[in-house]
């Protein structure tokens, strides 16, 4: 009684493709990556831990041990500042942007 053993290997490595389409995500997300909405997020980010550092010192200042409303005053003061500093901090970015851009040429 003869049989055959036929095996079936792969000749791939599930490894090296899955290294290999991170590498195509990390291409792509480069070629789409946008300069002025990042400087944007960085500029609103820099605004709000300064403004909730400023809040920070007043509340710690103002409140003798109450240090839930302290910490729901200081989540306000921050999703405030995201939601109402959104905007400027994106024109911002832009005209840093083409400034450099102009100063560039120049």
């Amino acid at each position: 009684m003869t049989s055959f053993v036929k095996p079936h290997f792969s000749t791939s490595h599930p490894g090296v493709e899955r290294a290999e389409s991170a590498l195509l995500a990390v291409k792509s997300a480069a070629r789409n990556f946008d300069s002025a909405r990042s400087l944007a997020t960085f500029l609103l980010a820099a605004v709000v831990a300064a403004l909730l550092v400023v809040a920070n010192q007043v509340i710690e200042a103002v409140t003798d041990g109450h240090l839930l409303m302290a910490w729901i005053a200081l989540w306000l003061v921050a999703f405030a500042a995201i939601g109402l500093l959104a905007a400027p901090a994106s024109r911002a970015s832009r005209s840093l942007r083409e400034a450099y851009a102009a100063w560039r040429v120049a």
